[in-house]
């Protein structure tokens, strides 16, 4: 039963990164051709926001007694939202539906992610089952679009929402039907530690650093990506829709296996060592002059992400075990993957605007320093909960 109500952990985390990745072949449709491309990124920043607010939105459920049902109520409202998505073409009310679904998803995925650490808790196999949690994050950003450009083809993109409401659905039955497995609450069963704050929020914050490089390096590429397979490899943009959805499969399908090696090997190393090599291969496709060439160096360095990912997050996962407050600890660092995020896609964006290889370069620096913070972060609080 332990082993289904895992699984089903991950069903949920794809339905959730469905519905976030469904709506990208649509929205500018159901903006409207005459608002003009700029203001395609006031969904993007509500939907930020709402992510944002969404810790605060936790706790407040969690404190009112609804640990129990917050999924259910979760996925019922995701539900409803995508339905009143099918009615609007206003980009004020589709603005304010992406703020609410933000809030929605940032819940779910917080909750999930609890929900993971503590299901895998001592299991000796949590590498590979972090695998699996992680893959699916991947699959459902795939599947998204997908879905998304398939039922567009034949129908109205009204229906893509209809059926991302009907997959929010989905996830309200299972989410009640396992109810009394799906209970949030803000705690633990090992002791608190070490206190949240100062320094040693600092250095908990340095664990979680493979989830930040995941957001940076999937908002990076798609930022990245387009512009220099265009402009400066004389690309098409359905080459890079073959590159993402091959990168999307790889990660997919090799990720629950590369999980198994955090089980057998030291997760730091694997993580740390990683991080490096993904910097230098953002380096060599900054080099790369033909496009099957960055290609190959954009698969290899997504194999290397499914080795880092599963390891990253099983030992934040370690550490959480000892912390008290567990959904409060891995929502406060999720604000922090928003916030580093939206920091570094500027910095990112000014790069592109002076010359798309600058870009690559600045991505691969970032992962390079990162890898070193990384792992003295984690050698620094070992020595706490040990």
């Amino acid at each position: 039963m332990k082993c289904l109500y895992f699984y089903n952990l991950i069903f949920l985390s794809i339905v959730i990164n469905i519905g976030f990745g469904i709506v990208i072949p649509v929205m500018p449709l159901i903006i409207g051709e005459g608002s003009g491309t700029s203001i395609l990124g006031v969904p993007f920043i509500s939907l930020v926001i709402g992510r944002l607010t969404s810790k605060k939105v936790t706790g407040i459920l969690i404190n009112k007694g609804f640990g129990k049902n917050i999924l259910s109520i979760c996925f019922l409202a995701y539900s409803a939202t995508f339905l009143m998505y099918s009615l609007e073409t206003s980009i004020y009310l589709i603005a304010f539906y992406r703020f609410i679904e933000g809030v929605i998803e940032g819940v779910v995925v917080i909750c999930l992610t609890a929900l993971a650490v503590e299901a895998t808790n001592k299991d000796p196999e949590r590498g590979k089952k972090m695998g699996f949690f992680g893959a699916s994050f991947g699959l459902g950003m795939v599947l998204g679009p997908v879905i998304g450009s398939f039922i567009f083809s034949y129908y109205s993109y009204r229906y893509v929402f209809f059926f991302a409401s009907l997959f929010g659905f989905i996830g309200f039955l299972i989410s009640v039907f396992l109810r009394k497995h799906f209970c949030i609450s803000n705690s633990a069963d090992g002791k608190t530690i070490i206190k949240i704050g100062g320094v040693e929020e600092l250095r908990l914050l340095g664990v979680y650093i493979p989830s930040i490089v995941r957001r940076f390096t999937l908002f990076s590429c798609m930022l990245i990506a387009p512009v220099y397979v265009v402009q400066s490899l004389n690309g098409d943009v359905k080459d890079v829709g073959v590159m993402f959805s091959l990168s999307g499969i790889i990660s997919t399908l090799l990720m629950p296996f590369m999980g198994v090696l955090a089980d057998k090997f030291d997760p730091l190393k694997i993580s740390s060592i990683s991080m490096f090599i993904m910097g230098f291969c953002f380096l060599l496709m900054s080099m790369s002059n033909e496009f099957y060439v960055f290609v190959f160096f954009f698969c290899i360095e997504t194999i290397v992400f499914t080795m880092m990912l599963p390891s990253g997050l099983k030992q934040f996962g370690d550490v959480v075990d000892n912390f008290g407050e567990r959904v409060s600890v891995i929502g406060r660092f999720s604000i922090y993957t928003e916030f580093s995020t939206i920091f570094l896609a500027i910095v990112v964006s000014f790069f592109i605007g002076v010359e798309s290889y600058f870009s690559w370069v600045f991505v691969s620096v970032v992962c390079m320093v990162l890898s070193v913070l990384y792992f003295f972060s984690v050698v620094s609080i070992r020595k706490f909960y040990k």
